[in-house]
C-alpha cells in the first residue's frame, strides 16, 4: 500500500483564514483620492459643477487616470507585499491609494511661474476609512 502524505496543507489554511480576514477587512472600508481645492473639480472634470467651462483643453482627468494605472499594474507588487503583511485589509487599500496619490501629483496640470505655484499638486490626499 503507498502512502500520501501533505506536509504544509496547515500552513496553507492558515494563510487562507489571514486572507479571508484581510477581505472582509477591506468590505468595510473605502480609500479615497481627492484634492479639497474649490477649483480642482473643474480642472479634473473640464467643466465646473453648474456646468459652465473651466478648461478650453478639456478635463486633465488625471485622479480617474492614477487610479486606473495603479489598478492595472499593482497587483504584482501587492502579491509580494501580502507575503510580509501579517494583516492585509486595509494595507492593501492604503497602499494602492498612496500609490495612485503619487501618480496622480505627478499627472496634475501645474500652474506657471506664480508666487504659490504647484497649489493643486500639493493638495491632492488618500484617505483610508470605514464605511459609514
Amino acid at each position: 500500500m503507498m502512502e500520501i502524505n501533505l506536509t504544509g496543507m496547515e500552513e496553507v489554511q492558515k494563510q487562507m483564514l489571514r486572507i479571508q480576514r484581510g477581505v472582509t477587512a477591506m468590505e468595510n472600508s473605502e480609500a479615497f483620492v481627492f484634492s479639497s481645492l474649490p477649483y480642482a473639480y473643474g480642472i479634473h472634470e473640464g467643466s465646473h459643477r453648474n456646468g459652465r467651462l473651466a478648461r478650453r483643453a478639456g478635463g486633465s482627468f488625471y485622479i480617474q487616470r492614477a487610479v486606473d494605472e495603479v489598478l492595472a499594474q499593482g497587483d504584482a507588487d501587492l502579491t509580494e507585499g501580502l507575503k510580509k503583511v501579517t494583516a492585509p485589509g486595509v494595507w492593501v487599500l492604503r497602499r494602492l491609494s498612496l500609490w495612485s496619490r503619487r501618480r496622480a501629483r505627478q499627472m496634475a496640470p501645474r500652474g506657471g511661474p506664480k508666487k504659490k505655484k504647484y497649489r493643486l499638486w500639493k493638495s491632492i490626499k488618500s484617505v483610508v476609512r470605514k464605511k459609514s
